[in-house]
């Protein structure tokens, strides 16, 4: 586990607990702490955020409603899996399954909206494995 940390001078070790800072996405910094059992088998693996967060995308302001009917196309229903190739250029919203038990948390975060282009990878939204994996990013508009 240590050898995850870059430098041994800023692993802290008291058993059973472990930390030391990571390097991430664009320069942001976490803490990786773990907890073992008796037998020293890992009990607790935790990634905490420290330091400023990064901006994030731009969130998307909702249209000014007018008085005046204003023809508009029927809205495509384009979806992507984080990580995979987007199929259109525009504002993507990342969503997890409504009855997923951080699903209202993301609903309100401002990390949730992303724009990509056409063919650019979709990004992620830093959760466990199993649950980005249940990610479903919906395309907004260009």
């Amino acid at each position: 586990m240590q050898l995850l940390s870059p430098s041994s001078d800023e692993v802290m070790h008291m058993h059973p607990m472990l930390c030391f800072p990571v390097e991430g996405k664009g320069g942001q910094t976490w803490g990786v702490v773990a907890t073992f059992d008796q037998q020293n088998r890992l009990s607790t693996f935790s990634l905490v955020h420290s330091g400023d967060w990064r901006e994030a995308a731009p969130i998307p302001q909702p249209e000014q409603a007018s008085a005046v009917p204003v023809e508009t196309p029927a809205r495509r229903s384009l979806t992507c899996r984080s990580g995979a190739r987007t199929p259109e250029s525009g504002i993507w919203e990342g969503r997890l399954p409504a009855g997923h038990p951080q699903a209202q948390m993301l609903a309100a975060a401002p990390h949730r909206f992303i724009f990509k282009r056409a063919g650019d990878e979709m990004g992620i939204l830093g959760l466990a494995p199993f649950d980005e994996a249940t990610v479903v990013w919906t395309w907004l508009r260009d």
